[in-house]
């Protein structure tokens, strides 16, 4: 019993000594905290900082808060000198017991040799937390920037403010490399000699890393300060984490002898102060005095006032621009009005707005004199026109070239309501892969007040590339601004457009294997239907179309229709022959019209087949091409093999097989009616890209117009007896005399404006006892104007365009800018070329349409710019508003030498006038023609007229207003639809026998007399020709206004207009009238009828044999110009 208590006894006594242990341990653990370097660092430079990982572990009864004022540090000894080092942040986490990792600066001490440093934990401003750790030794180095200048800057010498070449070398002799990728770079500093005042500053790149201790050589451009004088220059690296480099003790980084000379390019702000409120993302009026202190002139067209806005150190080239007006010698002063755009995201921070004078693309003037005092310190407003976005839910996925839904959440956060009246609308772009984007526009449901929100919602065309895209929504005010975010920017969407065709593909794969093992007729004929649906498909992707919305009734009745025949046709040897290569060239054709329309927007065609010989140098890239969608292909392909491997009999002729094939086939029939329709109207003849054909009638419906198209209207005429010498005589003998005015604008720049459906009356045209034309009015009085008939006819614009370059008539049937693409012309264009004039042609829109990038080379022009070619503006009709287009094209012309020939079309006049964007209308129409197509043309015509007014101030602007002669024309009447007629709304005549004309204007010499009162548009290029001072080549049919002719004027089925007479077709009969309408006896226009018809048939000869350059002596009879492109 003894033995046992005292064995309980001693194992107490061991536990006892135990506890008391474990209790010692503990608590000579508490309050201590442990930060360990992982590695620490051996090395260090002077003065320098690095940042480490570390792990810190907390012991018991310790608790690291950032809050309470814990922080990470170090204390490190030099000598018997203790100093602490920086602070970092308390990692979130620091558990007791459970280590942490982090980051630890770092800090050397300034000199080098050995050094001691302990890391450990801080409370600020009440303790260090004790550590069992001992501190680690680091080898202290030179300073990172420590440098040598081993050969200096030679003497310099330069104008103030220009850039002058430095070359000088360095040698590093810090205890780091100097590494550009780091942000290393090298700095130079223009330093007084007399008072020591930096006087400039400059960086230069350094050529590649530099180790420690070697050199590199240093060449690059500084700006010399604006204080003329002698200078001295110190140069030392600038590194990213030490700044400036220090020199080698007793050696200088100075070379002084450098010479600032006066500035060529100097100004003085005298004066600036505004005339408005500064709001953000507005435009703030700022008047400008400056005095010319430099020694060279301020020219016109060179030197121009500008604007620099400073905000958060940064500066800003706003792009704000004033031309100076005059010549401004050295000593003159020079003011203005220079209208600056405030950031949109400027409201509330402070701008320094400094004007000055910039020699554009060669440097910003000296500022000499008031630079600071006359700079304004702004604080804008808030904007009027901003938003927040909330959210933005799309489509995640749609078929390409289908819809995307999507709907917005905005918040208005300006101080001015949204108003879709005034054209505030949603933005968004759509950004397929990495391509541009494409913008569209959403309306908003109702106005939106300051602080309120909307929800937009709508469908958008999705693109036209397979694959991922993304969406980005943003308001805006059409033909203002975009409108600024307040918040996170544009609100963006993300989701995927996938292909239809490899999915028509596979039920085309599953119908043939099916019709390979079931009664074969029925099957075979879905496996036609859905392999044609397949290729119809395939092209439309390859192509980047987006489908109209007929489009899948014609396509899915023709392959219908095509099931139906070969179900109908049987399973003869003969039949499975025809269907076999019909499928197979089927293939061909899809293959070849994807990869046309990709590039021309054209499908295949005869002129294609007439350049096999090209095939083999173009192989690579069709076949890149055809490798986008070659689904349709493939697909007629198996149905081609499954005609020529399919063995199964037919299963014999069934009672219910014709009622079924009947059916289908009148269903087939109904679903092609738009086809059908187009066949037999006028469509059939009014041909456009081939883009457009297939978007609306699918491939093969497309290849059926062009057929038709073909084989109605594309006949040519024979030459007359004695061929091309024949033609030449009856040309010479229309020759005239030179007008008393030849010449009157001899070297003028020719700016000559073909205005979309610009209709004579018009320039007569007013709207409450305001002129709806009054800039165009004004020039017809200041220059000569004529009204022409219109002669186009199934070409329309393009028809224009033949008549007004080449002085042809157009066909009058089809459009000759397709049927005779391969003619050779001597056109306007041609004649101006060979005087030494740059041509130009430019339509903001497709160059496929109208096949412009065939003509227009073929019309002489050496460069034509289209739709791609002009910056994104504000949206009329068709496309860009005749306002952002003839302003940007204003823009070119002011910049390019003289003499220039420019061609413009517009667009903003197109029909179908069903909408006139509310911010730009200005007219204040009568409620009767109010949102009526009628009351939608005049407030079309009124823009355009203001899009003219803006074309002379930037010409006058630019020096060029007197000595260019402009004209103005309208391509033909604008067919509005039945409704108020002009002359009962404007008073005004529409024209003799009721035959449409336009307007014809020529603004630039002294007012010319027209010699006459009927022309058409024929007459234009010899007219433009005539005041230039250049005889019209022979094979040009008009005659000049200003010679007078008795000539008639043919206006293709619709009549010839002369002197005193009118002959006039109408319902297949010709009358004869006087211009005033009263009938005459038809033998009265008998020789009317005669002259018309010899200048028609000459015409004719023209346009089909190309004769045309060969009459003028610049061609090879037949021989056409070099293609950009084939037609549609």
């Amino acid at each position: 019993m003894a033995a046992s208590r005292q064995r309980h006894l001693g194992a107490y006594l061991v536990a006892v000594a135990a506890v008391f242990v474990l209790v010692a341990a503990w608590w000579g653990e508490t309050g201590r905290v442990y930060v360990v370097p992982d590695p620490p660092p051996r090395h260090l430079c002077a003065g320098g900082t690095t940042t480490v990982e570390a792990w810190v572990l907390a012991g018991p009864g310790v608790s690291l808060d950032g809050a309470e004022g814990d922080r990470l540090s170090h204390r490190t000894w030099v000598g018997g000198a203790v100093r602490d080092g920086p602070r970092s942040a308390v990692p979130p986490g620091v558990a007791t017991m459970r280590p942490v990792r982090t980051e630890l600066r770092i800090e050397a001490p300034s000199v080098p040799g050995a050094a001691r440093i302990l890391p450990a934990a801080v409370r600020e401003g009440v303790r260090w937390y004790a550590t069992g750790l001992a501190p680690f030794v680091v080898d202290v180095g030179p300073p990172a920037g420590r440098f040598a200048v081993t050969a200096g800057p030679p003497p310099t010498t330069g104008p103030a403010g220009a850039p002058v070449e430095l070359r000088f070398d360095l040698r590093n002799e810090g205890c780091r490399p100097w590494d550009p990728a780091r942000g290393d770079t090298v700095g130079v500093r223009f330093v007084s000699p007399a008072d020591g005042r930096v006087l400039g500053e400059g960086r230069l790149l350094l050529p590649g890393k530099v180790a420690p201790g070697q050199g590199a050589t240093v060449v690059g451009a500084v700006e010399l300060p604006a204080e003329p004088g002698s200078v001295c220059i110190d140069v030392a690296p600038v590194l990213s984490d030490t700044g400036w480099g220090m020199a080698d003790p007793g050696a200088s980084a100075r070379s002084c002898g450098h010479r600032v000379l006066p500035p060529a390019v100097a100004v003085a702000v005298e004066a600036a102060s505004t005339a408005g409120p500064a709001v953000a993302g507005e435009r703030l009026p700022l008047r400008v005095v400056l005095r010319n202190t430099g020694r060279e002139p301020f020219v016109p067209g060179r030197d121009r006032i500008g604007v620099q806005i400073e905000v958060d150190g940064k500066v800003r080239d706003p792009g704000a621009r004033l031309d100076v007006a005059r010549r401004v010698e050295p000593g003159e002063r020079v003011e203005g009005t220079v209208e600056v755009p405030l950031p949109a995201d400027a409201a509330g921070r402070v701008l320094v707005v400094r004007p000055g004078l910039v020699r554009e693309g060669v440097q910003w003037a000296v500022c000499t004199e008031g630079c600071d005092r006359a700079a304004l310190r702004l604080v804008p407003a808030p904007p009027r026109l901003a938003y927040a976005a909330q959210a933005l839910a799309a489509s995640p996925w749609a078929f390409v070239g289908g819809d995307l839904r999507v709907a917005v959440r905005l918040v208005n956060a300006g101080t001015e309501p949204w108003d879709p009246a005034r054209g505030d609308v949603l933005g968004v772009r759509v950004r397929a892969g990495d391509g541009l984007p494409t913008e569209h526009r959403l309306p908003l449901p109702a106005a939106v007040a300051p602080g309120a929100d909307v929800w937009v919602v709508g469908a958008l065309p999705a693109p036209t590339e397979p694959g991922a895209y993304r969406l980005e929504a943003q308001p805006l005010r059409e033909g203002e601004r975009w409108f600024p975010s307040v918040a996170r920017g544009a609100v963006v969407a993300t989701g995927r457009t996938i292909p239809m065709a490899p999915s028509l593909f596979a039920l085309t794969v599953v119908a043939a294997v099916i019709a390979r093992r079931r009664p074969y007729a029925p099957m075979l004929a879905v496996a036609w239907t859905l392999a044609l649906l397949s290729a119809e498909r395939s092209v439309v992707e390859a192509a980047g179309i987006r489908p109209w919305p007929e489009h899948g009734r014609v396509v899915l009745g023709l392959a219908l229709l095509a099931g139906v025949l070969r179900w109908g046709a049987g399973r003869r040897r003969g039949v499975r022959s025809v269907a076999f290569a019909a499928a197979l060239v089927g293939a061909s054709v899809v293959t070849a019209d994807g990869a046309l329309l990709r590039v021309f927007g054209s499908v295949l065609g005869p002129e294609h087949l007439l350049a096999w010989r090209q095939i083999p140098d173009v192989a690579d890239s069709a076949a890149a091409l055809a490798a986008r969608a070659p689904h349709g292909a493939l697909a007629l392909v198996l149905v081609a093999a499954l005609e020529v491997t399919s063995r199964r009999a037919d299963p014999g002729r069934r009672p219910w097989l014709r009622p079924v094939l009947g059916t289908l086939a009148l269903a087939s029939v109904v679903l092609v009616g738009p086809l059908g329709r187009a066949i037999t109207g006028p469509e059939a003849r009014r041909i456009y890209d081939g883009r457009q054909l297939v978007a609306r009638y699918g491939a093969f419906g497309a290849h059926v117009l062009r057929t038709v198209q073909g084989l109605r209207y594309g006949g040519r005429v024979p030459l007359p007896e004695g061929g091309i010498a024949a033609v030449r005589r009856r040309l010479e003998e229309r020759r005239l005399p030179r007008p008393p005015a030849f010449g009157a604008g001899r070297g003028y720049d020719v700016v000559m404006i073909q205005a979309e459906a610009l209709a004579d009356w018009v320039l007569d045209a007013e709207v409450g006892g305001r002129p709806v034309v009054p800039t165009l009015r004004r020039w017809a009085r200041e220059g000569t104007s004529l009204p022409l008939l219109d002669q186009t006819a199934d070409g329309n614009t393009s028809d224009a365009e033949l008549l007004a370059l080449a002085s042809l008539y157009p066909l009058e049937r089809g459009a000759a800018a397709f049927l005779r693409a391969d003619v050779p012309h001597h056109t306007l264009a041609h004649v101006l070329r060979a005087a030494g004039y740059t041509t130009i042609s430019a339509h903001p829109f497709r160059g496929t349409f109208w096949n412009r990038v065939r003509t227009h080379p073929a019309y002489g022009f050496e460069t034509s710019w289209f739709e791609d070619d002009f910056a994104a503006g504000p949206v009329v009709g068709w496309g860009l508003s005749d306002g952002a287009f003839l302003g940007q094209l204003a823009e070119r012309i002011s910049s390019r030498p003289s003499p220039i020939f420019v061609y413009a079309i517009t667009l903003g006049l197109h029909h179908p006038y069903g909408a006139f964007p509310p911010h730009l209308a200005e007219l204040d129409l009568p409620p009767e023609i109010e949102d009526t197509p009628l009351g939608n043309y005049l407030q079309a015509a009124a823009h355009l007229d203001r899009a003219l007014a803006d074309l002379e101030r930037r010409l006058r602007a630019a020096g060029r207003w007197e000595r260019t002669l402009v004209v103005v024309f309208g391509d033909h009447d604008p067919r509005l639809p039945p409704g108020p007629r002009p002359a009962e709304i404007v008073g005004v005549d529409e024209g003799p026998a009721g035959l449409p004309r336009v307007p014809f204007v020529l603004r630039g010499p002294p007012r010319l007399a027209a010699a006459r009162t009927v022309a058409g548009q024929i007459d234009i290029a010899p007219t433009v020709l005539d005041v230039l001072g250049l005889d019209p080549p022979p094979t040009m049919l008009g005659t000049s206004i200003l010679r007078p002719s008795a000539r008639p004027s043919w206006v293709p089925r619709r009549g010839v207009v002369g002197r005193d007479r009118v002959l006039r077709w109408r319902d297949g009969a010709a009358e004869c009238l006087d211009l005033s309408g009263r009938r005459r006896p038809r033998e009265a226009c008998a020789e009317l009828s005669a002259q018309a018809a010899e200048a028609r048939d000459l015409s004719r000869w023209l346009l089909d044999h190309g004769a045309g350059r060969v009459l003028a002596g610049s061609g090879a009879p037949g021989r056409a110009p070099a293609r950009t492109a084939p037609s549609p």
